[in-house]
């Protein structure tokens, strides 16, 4: 795999390094390889059914946990933010893009409130309790507010 600075500056963050980016690689093969394809965001119905999926079963696993421990495994916590980002983006019919977020943020129609803050606050303590009851929220927000644009 490419190095940090070899990922496309779309996703560069200082949160994820070069083993969880594989958590985006369709994202990854649109920033660098084909564009032809279609990808998640482009098909979302299909896509994002895939994503709760997803969603549900690590939520499972990380509530267990931490009824053990005050925090999360960070793999595990950060396999959950990267399902999130890729929730608020694809349903806005974009991939990932980590880079001048706040801007990209303003202009989804498809967003929690408050939705900046709230990611800042998960990207600083990203293995918190806090953290996780958070995106929880934020999962479902998204997925009523994504309900009601298809509706």
């Amino acid at each position: 795999m490419k190095k940090y600075n070899e990922l496309p500056d779309q996703l560069q963050h200082p949160l994820f390094n070069e083993a969880q980016l594989k958590l985006f690689s369709e994202e990854i093969g649109y920033y660098t390889r084909d564009k032809t394809k279609v990808y998640p965001w482009q098909q979302m119905d299909q896509n994002i059914t895939g994503l709760l999926f997803q969603w549900e079963q690590l939520n499972g696993v990380l509530e267990k946990q931490f009824k053990v421990n005050k925090n999360g495994e960070k793999n595990m916590m950060l396999g959950a933010i990267a399902i999130f980002l890729q929730l608020l983006f694809w349903t806005n019919g974009e991939p990932v893009n980590l880079k001048q977020l706040e801007g990209k943020l303003t202009n989804f129609q498809i967003k929690p409130f408050n939705i900046y803050d709230r990611l800042i606050f998960i990207f600083s303590r990203p293995t918190s309790f806090h953290t996780f009851k958070q995106l929880q929220e934020l999962m479902l927000e998204q997925q009523k507010k994504f309900a009601v644009k298809k509706a």
